[in-house]
């Protein structure tokens, strides 16, 4: 069944103006029409509204420009995933920008044997662009993964006591499997060290990792934690949790996977939906930085981070745009202005930065 127009307004908590309002009821069934109502209520999830509802509304106002892309369907493909999956709303949002200023915009060019997200015309010059949350949610997920298991193995570690494990680096499994048994081996002990691995402290109960401030220390930012908690019966309770940097390696493989896609012989520029990840762009500003050297990532002309997130009037973008000094094919001069029009016309006053 579709969405009805009271059903919105309810789901908007009654606070849309009459205007408001007829923007949401076309935008949730012209959505409704394209992926179907269950789209839409995974972004709900039961819950009730006026931000959600707006955001779907702003949603609709970007796609409406950029429909009309010859080869739009192509992200419709993509976008059946999820409302925020893979990238796709923030890859809409820069897309209808473009529109907008009346920049020619091509969609999935072919680069080599490979196709690219989409193209723009600057002053008679093509500047490429890839789109990417994908990697982020890759890593994300790889190092929750780890964490999981580190977590519920010190968790077991000393029975009466909270075990807090430090991870000092990336882990290849075979890190992570002589990790997990050290953690089995342990009789009784309060702080120990697996070589360049992890630090392990043993706490109260009532103790939280982030409490530990000479444990967290260890670990650069931006870190990730996760908690364990377990019941072997019903008069033990078992706790652990560890933490870990989303570190410059993780970047690094981010950059290399979009870089892949873009033009050898023309600025490319990869922009990076960054909305769920742990530190956001005042943390993921060096990791990226640091990876825009002179002999790495030269194909990368430039790199936006975008955090999309939800305020009372709708959503706000913030980011940073990255030029890279060590371009083989640098930007030029109206491309920069128009990124920065984007930093402009999207938020203003909302956060935008460019580096």
């Amino acid at each position: 069944m579709s969405y009805s127009r009271s059903e919105i307004s309810e789901l908007a908590l009654g606070q849309l103006k009459s205007e408001d309002l007829d923007q949401a009821v076309e935008a949730f069934k012209g959505f409704e029409r394209l992926f179907g109502r269950s789209w839409l209520d995974k972004k709900f999830q039961g819950t009730q509204s006026a931000v959600l509802v707006l955001y779907v509304v702003s949603l609709w106002e970007k796609w409406t420009l950029v429909k009309a892309l010859e080869g739009s369907e192509g992200i419709l493909k993509r976008w059946k995933a999820g409302i925020d999956e893979a990238g796709v709303s923030a890859e809409v949002r820069v897309l209808a920008h473009l529109v907008s200023m009346q920049a020619k915009v091509h969609l999935f060019p072919q680069v080599g044997n490979r196709f690219s997200d989409f193209r723009f015309q600057v002053d008679s010059q093509w500047i490429y662009g890839e789109v990417s949350r994908r990697g982020i949610s890759k890593v994300r997920k790889r190092s929750t993964e780890i964490l999981q298991r580190v977590a519920t193995a010190a968790a077991a570690a000393i029975g009466d006591k909270h075990g807090k494990v430090a991870v000092l680096r990336d882990l290849e499994d075979n890190d992570l499997e002589r990790l997990v048994s050290w953690l089995a081996s342990f009789s009784n002990c309060e702080e120990t060290q697996l070589d360049d691995l992890a630090v392990f402290h043993a706490g109260s109960m009532d103790s939280t990792i982030d409490q530990d401030k000479s444990l967290i220390q260890l670990v650069a930012k931006p870190r990730l934690f996760v908690t364990s908690f377990s019941r072997p019966d019903d008069d033990t309770l078992q706790k652990g949790s560890a933490c870990m940097c989303v570190s410059d390696q993780s970047a690094q493989e981010i950059l290399e996977t979009e870089a892949a896609q873009l033009s050898l012989d023309h600025p490319g520029v990869v922009i990076l939906d960054i909305s769920s990840v742990i530190g956001g762009c005042s943390e993921w500003y060096p990791l990226i930085q640091r990876r825009l050297q002179p002999d790495i990532n030269t194909r990368i002309s430039g790199v936006l981070l975008l955090e999309i997130a939800l305020g009372h009037d709708g959503p706000i973008t913030r980011g940073s745009f990255l030029i890279n000094p060590h371009a083989r094919n640098p930007l030029p001069a109206s491309a920069i202005a128009l990124f920065e029009s984007a930093i402009s016309s999207e938020c203003g006053r909302l956060g935008w930065s460019v580096e």
